[in-house]
Formats: C-alpha cells, sequence, structure tokens
C-alpha cells in the first residue's frame, strides 16, 4: 500500500494550497495542525492509529491502560498463534481500594459471592424441572476469562484468568505523532483540508463565507475517506460469497 509521510503531506500543503516556494518558520504550526487532523479522523474511527502491547496483570486481578488508550479492538491472549479473546463481563464491580484511594490486592468485589448474586438465578417449574435463564449474566463469557474496562479509572478488571499477561489491541491517542508517521492514502485530502479549515479561520483576512466553504469541503472529504475505509475489497466479497456458498446435490 503507497502511503504518505506526515512531513511530506505538509510540504505539499505548504507548496500547493500556499504557494510557498521553501519552507518557512511556520512548518511547526502546519504540522501541529495535521496531527490535530488525524486525531479528529480517529474519533470518527476513520482509518486507525491501532496499536497491540503485552500488559502485565497486577496481584489484585487487574490490568493498567496505557496513558494512549481511547478504545479497544481486542483483549485476549495468543493461542496456537491466533489471539484468543477473553469475553466481556459487564457485572464486575470496581475493585477494593484501600483509605488513600489505591486499588489494593484484595478483590473482593469481583469474587464469587457477585457470581452467586447474578450468575445462578435460575427457574424450575413445580415439578422441580429446570426451565433454564441465567438471568443478570453479562455476555461474551469465555473459559479463559472475563473481563470489564475502567476507562476513566484507567484499568481493566479481570476474573477467572489466571495468566501473567495479557495482549491489548486498542486505538491509541495521537499524542506521539511525528513527521514520520505514515498516513493512509485515503486520509490525506481530508487532512489537507482540515488544514486549509484552521488556517483559513484563524486567519484574520479571511470572511465567514471562506470558512464556510473551508469547513464543508473538509466534512465532504473526511465522508469520502470514511466510505472508503468501509467499504468491501473484492477479495473480501469473493471470502464472503464463497464461505456462504454450499453445493447442493442435482435431483
Amino acid at each position: 500500500m503507497v502511503s504518505f509521510k506526515l512531513d511530506r503531506l505538509v510540504r505539499e500543503f505548504m507548496a500547493e494550497d500556499l504557494g510557498l516556494e521553501q519552507i518557512d518558520r511556520r512548518y511547526p504550526r502546519f504540522l501541529s495542525m495535521a496531527i490535530s487532523a488525524l486525531r479528529d479522523l480517529r474519533y470518527d474511527n476513520i482509518g486507525g492509529y491501532e496499536k497491540e502491547v503485552v500488559l502485565d496483570v497486577n496481584d489484585n486481578d487487574t490490568v493498567d491502560l496505557p496513558l494512549d488508550y481511547i478504545d479497544y479492538y481486542a483483549i485476549g491472549v495468543c493461542s496456537n498463534g491466533e489471539l484468543s479473546g477473553l469475553g466481556v463481563n459487564t457485572n464486575l464491580c470496581d475493585v477494593a481500594k484501600d483509605d488513600c484511594g489505591n486499588r489494593t490486592e484484595d478483590t473482593q468485589v469481583l469474587e464469587s459471592d457477585t457470581m452467586g448474586v447474578f450468575s445462578y438465578y435460575t427457574d424450575y417449574n413445580d415439578k422441580g424441572e429446570h426451565l433454564g435463564g441465567n438471568f443478570g449474566v453479562g455476555g461474551g463469557r469465555s473459559n479463559i476469562g472475563q473481563y470489564k474496562i475502567y476507562p476513566d479509572k484507567g484499568y481493566i478488571a479481570l476474573q477467572g484468568y489466571t495468566g501473567s499477561q495479557i495482549i491489548l489491541r486498542y486505538k491509541a491517542d495521537i499524542q506521539s505523532v511525528n513527521g514520520d508517521y505514515e498516513v493512509h492514502p485515503y486520509d490525506v485530502q481530508p487532512i489537507k483540508d482540515w488544514i486549509w479549515y484552521k488556517y483559513v479561520s484563524k486567519s484574520r483576512s479571511s470572511n465567514l463565507g471562506t470558512i464556510q466553504l473551508a469547513e464543508r469541503a473538509y466534512a465532504k472529504s473526511k465522508k469520502q475517506a470514511q466510505k472508503r475505509h468501509s467499504s468491501f475489497s473484492v477479495r473480501e466479497f469473493l471470502n464472503a460469497y464463497r464461505s456462504g456458498f454450499r453445493g447442493s446435490p442435482r435431483v
């Protein structure tokens, strides 16, 4: 896949859109605008700044989230060369804290008492026959273990997981991006349109009409990039078609 470095994109914008023959002291400003464009695109799930890390499990069955964490794609362990996911359990409670507000090794609220309240509530008829129905249980059960993410508190709570590490595949913030960042081809035009929109918005010589036109141009190219990222390729279409096709004998 052909890609642009962010540095090249910014230099092209300064040359093509502003007519600058050489890069001047305003380059850092435009690079900062380009990074803010990436952040805006990622917040709307366009493209993706995806990272995968191996994280240690703490003694209190929690895992600290990375500082640049925004949202997750998968949580699990590597098994036979593939990522096997843990199951989400929305019934997991916040872990216990000491008098100073720090999380402790005591995981009272994650133990079997919680499971006893929610997981094993079932129903029987007057003949003692089990009617099924485990009510109050979060979905996504897994024999590896379960998890619940507390993004505002910066950790993942685990239950029933015996390993010492997990794999977290997640959407990362753009805070550490620089000019060497590889930009997806679909995102080049919306990033340039964002820079132009921010540039004219801060320019004293720009009127309201110019600013509105720049804003609409960015919205249009952003929507186009979103469509391109989410579209099926021919190969994906054929794979999906063949996986659902089953031959039947003639009669």
